[in-house]
């Protein structure tokens, strides 16, 4: 989680459901603490905290969703709104512009904005390994990196964690995307997976490999999981 602050404490290591609300809850401390925030507290005694989940409801975002369902965030003293992209959204448009308190978003993409002039600060992690990976059909013929090149690679675009995980995959296997045929599909990956587009989607473990798996493909194996 980031937040348009300078660091104040070192990160804090969440696990699953009940453990993201409590990430949120650490979130506030530390808004609170550096005195920011719109000081807009409910009559209830709940502190308001707009949570950003950088795209539409998604599986991926299910540890949030069982704390609210189960009351954590109430149990913490915190009235938290839920605020989903979509998949137009600027990743930090919103929390940049106040109207988010903290957003999820990977390390990596914190260092980008901060790399070109940005403030935020990652305060909490909530993965001990990224759920960034390459997805293949269960039947593929690859098994490792080296096997990507001349393949179909499909990829949202060339942004954010999973570009990202793509370069790093094909370094290890001592290619660039040169060497593949790299395709932007969006956010399509199961489609284009299934219908037999791509050869290989860049994507989530937590999110679109449970989709391919729905969908009757044992599709889901990731040729290197990034850690």
């Amino acid at each position: 989680m980031t937040r348009s602050t300078p660091r104040t404490d070192p990160a804090t290591r969440t696990s699953v459901t009940r453990s993201g609300a409590l990430a949120v809850a650490a979130v506030l401390v530390l808004t609170a603490c550096t005195g920011e925030g719109d000081g807009d507290t409910p009559t209830d005694g709940a502190a308001p905290v707009t949570l950003g989940l950088t795209y539409v409801p998604d599986i991926q975002f299910a540890p949030f969703y069982v704390a609210e369902a189960n009351g954590y965030y109430d149990e913490a003293g915190l009235d938290v709104e839920l605020r989903h992209h979509g998949a137009n959204e600027g990743l930090f448009t919103a929390v940049e512009q106040g109207q988010e308190d903290v957003v999820v978003a990977s390390g990596d993409e914190v260092l980008a904005q901060r790399a070109g002039g940005g403030d935020l600060a990652q305060i909490a992690t909530l993965y001990g390994r990224s759920p960034v990976a390459l997805l293949v059909p269960e039947d593929s013929d690859v098994t490792g990196p080296a096997d990507l090149a001349g393949l179909r690679i499909g990829v949202a675009g060339e942004f954010g964690s999973t570009w990202l995980g793509l370069l790093e995959i094909l370094d290890a296997g001592g290619l660039t995307t040169d060497d593949a045929v790299v395709t932007s599909i969006g956010f399509t990956q199961t489609t284009a997976l299934l219908s037999g587009e791509v050869d290989a989607v860049m994507g989530y473990v937590n999110g679109d490999a449970v989709r391919l798996a729905a969908a009757g493909s044992p599709s889901g194996r990731s040729s290197r999981p990034l850690s």
